[in-house]
């Protein structure tokens, strides 16, 4: 039986939070990016748990703050419960993937868990100052 790997991480977004607009609207967002490096390619589950309504983005390769759109695989506002993202994507182990956290309101702020299950550990930069 294979055991599965939870990766958990809290994260705040405040005011001094990097600021970018999510679709090239003119509104304003604070985020935290990751890099995200898998060991193997398959299936990940990646989800969100806050009081906030929070978006979350999966970049390919890099994300440009200037750029949203550019290298955007997918994004995703409420597929889990309570106004959290949720993610079931397959993910491959020769590709950098980078996770913005954001949330569905400008310029809200808060506290973030996010969550990955792997079978074996995956590799999560905080790119975010």
């Amino acid at each position: 039986m294979t055991s599965v790997i939870q990766w958990s991480n809290s994260s705040t977004l405040t005011k001094d939070s990097q600021i970018y607009s999510q679709d090239c609207n003119l509104e304003s967002f604070y985020y935290e990016a990751f890099e995200v490096k898998v060991p193997e390619n398959r299936y990940y589950t990646i989800w969100s748990s806050a009081a906030i309504d929070t978006y979350g983005y999966i970049y390919e390769t890099s994300f440009d703050s200037l750029n949203p759109m550019e290298n955007l695989l997918i994004k995703n506002d409420d597929e889990g419960s309570k106004k959290q993202f949720k993610f079931e994507i397959p993910l491959y182990d020769d590709t950098t993937y980078i996770l913005v956290v954001t949330t569905y309101s400008p310029l809200n702020t808060g506290d973030i868990e996010i969550h990955m299950l792997s079978v074996k550990n995956v590799t999560v930069q905080r790119l975010s100052k």
